[in-house]
């Protein structure tokens, strides 16, 4: 009913980005509650935005059978500040890997993550 998409994270993230096609941190759903990533993107006439949802939970589900293949130590989603919001070692979701990593993880965020 008050639904206003201009102010819903993945539209403000696609803006502020310019273009660029941006994995959006988690939150929250509105009508299930349930948490999300989005990958959006704004269009060509600079207003417009195209996303497309993604719930954890699935995406969870689908890295933990990812890690049971033979040669994958691990899988995992980080977002651009360095969270673990999806891993097959579920110890590790939550954790900021450049802030409060070990030298490794934050190698990890150098090479792969977005700088």
């Amino acid at each position: 009913k008050n639904y206003k998409p201009t102010e819903r994270p993945w539209y403000i993230a696609a803006k502020e980005n310019n273009g660029l096609v941006t994995l959006v941190s988690p939150y929250p759903n509105l009508q299930t509650h349930e948490m999300m990533l989005s990958l959006s993107k704004l269009l060509n006439d600079g207003e417009s935005v195209i996303s497309m949802d993604i719930f954890i939970d699935g995406l969870q589900r689908t890295f933990d059978d990812l890690a049971k293949k033979e040669g994958v130590k691990a899988a995992l989603i980080m977002d651009v500040l360095g969270n673990v919001v999806v891993h097959s070692k579920h110890d590790e979701i939550a954790k900021n890997y450049l802030m409060d990593g070990s030298e490794y993880r934050k190698k990890l965020y150098i090479q792969y993550g977005i700088k």
